[in-house]
């Protein structure tokens, strides 16, 4: 599984832990991160084809295209606010195959593959007061959706005093109340949009 790595990204990788396929996983399981950057953790798995190869598929294009896709998203949400926090999430699942350095993000999206950019924004509660908020996000997803920014953006009303805590490993306290409910807006792969809050589904009215 490294040789599969350090050959599709043409760099050296370190293995943090492995699990053989099992009757709960259907594949085998290995995290590692880059040499010398311990701090960014990802996955791979691996698994025999029908052809009876084994093929090997990672999510560690999240690294390589984080920043920029932070900044492009960056880009649509300061049309409306200019004192945010915008933090990409890598999650659990795979990425396709082809997409590696050099990849620019008006070529992620692809009919029929799966990528998903997830994202937590937040905002001081004191800077919502004045618009509408569940507007105001959609208006975001359509910008989102002009340019395939396939995922979900999961919006944070932020309790002033709590704000200056947040950063992109530590946005919650389970014995503290930082934000109220959280509304998410998923624009998913066949381009349709849906809202939820507080997990429950929004119908989304024009």
């Amino acid at each position: 599984m490294l040789e599969y790595l350090e050959d599709k990204y043409g760099e050296e990788f370190e293995p943090l832990s492995y699990a053989g396929e099992s009757w709960a996983y259907s594949y085998d399981k290995l995290s590692a991160h880059p040499k010398g950057k311990e701090d960014q953790i990802f996955n791979i798995q691996g698994c025999k084809n029908k052809e009876g190869k084994y093929v090997c598929h990672d999510n560690y294009f999240y690294y390589i295209i984080r920043d920029e896709y932070e900044q492009a998203m960056s880009n649509i949400v300061k049309i409306y606010f200019t004192d945010f926090k915008l933090y990409m999430l890598r999650g659990e699942g795979m990425y396709p195959d082809r997409l590696n350095y050099g990849t620019k993000i008006k070529d992620i999206y692809k009919e029929g593959e799966k990528f998903n950019a997830n994202f937590n924004l937040f905002v001081k509660k004191s800077n919502t007061k004045s618009i509408g908020i569940d507007k105001m996000l959609i208006e975001i997803a359509q910008k989102r959706l002009e340019q395939k920014f396939i995922g979900e953006l999961s919006f944070y009303n932020t309790y002033d005093e709590k704000y200056k805590l947040i950063n992109r490993e530590k946005w919650y306290d389970s014995k503290d109340k930082w934000f109220e409910p959280n509304i998410s807006v998923i624009v998913k792969q066949d381009l349709e949009v849906y809202m939820f809050k507080d997990n429950k589904h929004i119908e989304i009215t024009n």
